[in-house]
């Protein structure tokens, strides 16, 4: 059951149509279960508005939604770098960055190889200079995807591979990354209601 406090909120925000009413009546909102809303935090709203947009109750429906869902739909954009910069240049991309790749490219934009936190740590812990190029913590062979690999797809590249994150490459440049977290986030639980 949705909590009254979010109940008028989402009865605010949803266009006044019968169909949205009554998801919000019969409590058959399931993206309430990530947690409640939170109007700071513009994330949680825009979820809960796009779940209450695409809910379906039949869940063969919600099934077939999700099974053809692709990794452009949830990728998110990657910190790219260039080959001749240093080890400390990556790091500090990796702490701005919600991803957890820096992607390494040429000079014309090709990926060439990935830098992760756990490079970094490797690196520290190997006690090599921070200033060393970055061809000496990069992996030169990256394992990416395109666009528009479904997402059951990336999720069996990411175990199969056992890897966090991969970069997503459409015509030899990266245009986003997906990772483990990216879809627990965004995913996972679209995920599990379609499985039997």
């Amino acid at each position: 059951m949705i909590p009254l406090k979010m109940k008028a909120l989402l009865e605010k925000s949803l266009p006044d149509t019968t169909w949205h009413n009554r998801l919000i009546k019969e409590g058959s909102f399931r993206y309430m279960e990530f947690g409640p809303l939170d109007v700071d935090r513009m994330g949680h709203w825009q979820m809960i508005v796009e779940g209450a947009n695409t809910y379906s109750p039949d869940p063969a429906k919600k099934a077939a939604v999700e099974k053809t869902r692709t990794a452009k739909e949830v990728m998110q954009d990657a910190p790219a770098i260039a080959v001749d910069r240093q080890i400390t240049d990556a790091a500090e991309l990796l702490v701005q960055s919600p991803v957890s790749i820096v992607n390494v490219v040429s000079e014309k934009g090709k990926l060439i190889g990935i830098v992760t936190n756990w490079d970094i740590t490797r690196a520290m812990a190997s006690h090599l200079p921070m200033d060393a190029p970055l061809t000496r913590v990069m992996t030169a062979d990256v394992i990416f995807t395109g666009p528009d690999t479904p997402i059951l797809d990336c999720v069996r590249m990411l175990e199969h591979h056992e890897i966090s994150a991969m970069p997503i490459v459409e015509n030899n440049r990266v245009v986003g990354v997906i990772s483990g977290d990216i879809l627990a986030k965004q995913t996972l639980f679209r995920l599990l209601q379609t499985m039997d």
